[in-house]
């Protein structure tokens, strides 16, 4: 490993800490942290944002926003509290039938979404 990736190394594990301290806020950290890593890349290698923007996941990162945005609107409509609900009442409270109903529902729901590409 050469001295950029080093470097790119301990930028990431220093935004970790300071994240994981909650002194600063995340989404600030992340974004210093970033321009930080995309700064030694282009010192490094030359990388310009156009290249940045092309090794992006782009398709990964659309899954996630959009599986995010379906979990808000399922929250704000209180379907997680009904969920729970129901599974309470079907495994009358006992916590090892409501662990096991769980992960077969959860089981349930994944086999209908399409998995990353």
């Amino acid at each position: 490993m050469d001295v950029a990736g080093v470097i790119i190394i301990a930028i990431l594990i220093v935004a970790l800490l300071v994240i994981l301290s909650e002194r600063i806020n995340e989404t600030a950290m992340t974004l210093l942290a970033m321009s930080i890593v995309g700064g030694v890349l282009y010192l490094a290698y030359g990388f310009t944002f156009t290249e940045f923007v092309l090794l992006m996941p782009w398709d990964t990162i659309l899954f996630v926003t959009a599986m995010l945005i379906v979990v808000a609107i399922a929250a704000s409509s209180g379907m997680f509290q009904y969920i729970a609900l129901v599974l309470i009442r079907r495994t009358q409270g006992n916590p090892r039938m409501i662990f096991v109903t769980f992960m077969a529902f959860v089981f349930v729901i994944s086999l209908f979404l399409d998995p990353l590409p």
